[in-house]
């Protein structure tokens, strides 16, 4: 079984590996999911909190770096048992370090 995944903060700076490469870049926010807000319109909090639970998301982070000059921003989700993956559940190692 794997470590339990780094927990990441809003304004740490990350070294992001996954299926594209490696970039450096930084948390802009991240939420567990009791601090998920209910927002007029989306589906209702619980049943988002449910379906997290059963894929036992910890916790979301909200990412951002440069790609050619531009901003990319994207979520990452960890589990105790499979670590961080993107939305598509490929594997993402984040470390601190040098973002931007």
């Amino acid at each position: 079984m794997p470590s339990e995944p780094q927990t990441l903060r809003a304004g740490q700076r990350v070294r992001i590996t996954g299926a594209a490469g490696t970039v450096n870049g930084s948390v802009l926010e991240t939420a567990t999911p009791p601090q998920l807000p209910n927002i007029d319109g989306a589906p209702a909090v619980e049943l988002v909190r449910e379906i997290l639970a059963e894929c036992e998301i910890r916790q979301l982070a909200m990412i951002t770096y440069t790609h050619n000059g531009r901003p990319v921003m994207f979520l990452a989700l960890s589990t105790s048992r499979h670590g961080w993956r993107d939305l598509r559940g490929r594997r993402l190692t984040i470390t601190s370090g040098t973002g931007t």
